[in-house]
């Protein structure tokens, strides 16, 4: 849902970056063309164009891409690399794991109770 927005921002924060002469090779927000494919698609539902049927396909056809996504980012993770990295990666990506469980947990509990 924040995927957009967080890419936005991001891109805008390392455009300024480079704009006060800090290490970086782009003068511009950099705009990865997924996420107008994603913000294309949310207007497109929120305007009703898609069928009821279609969506169903749709949700199906979205959960093998995804999956397919994150198998190819895991089978491209090189383990000796990223031992060489040290601790500090993996403690971030701990950190993120529990941010990310502990506040979906959260929002669940306040949803559903």
């Amino acid at each position: 849902m924040l995927l957009a927005p967080m890419v936005l921002l991001l891109g805008s924060f390392c455009a300024g970056r480079a704009e006060r002469g800090e290490p970086s090779k782009r003068k511009s927000a950099p705009m990865p063309w997924f996420v107008l494919g994603f913000v294309a698609m949310m207007l497109l539902n929120s305007l009703g164009v898609i069928p009821e049927p279609e969506k169903a396909h749709l949700v199906q056809a979205t959960t093998f891409l995804l999956t397919i996504a994150l198998a190819a980012m895991g089978l491209e993770t090189d383990v000796l690399k990223l031992r060489a990295k040290g601790w500090k990666p993996l403690l971030v990506g701990a950190g993120s794991w529990l941010f990310i469980s502990a506040s979906s947990l959260v929002l669940v509990e306040l949803v559903y109770s």
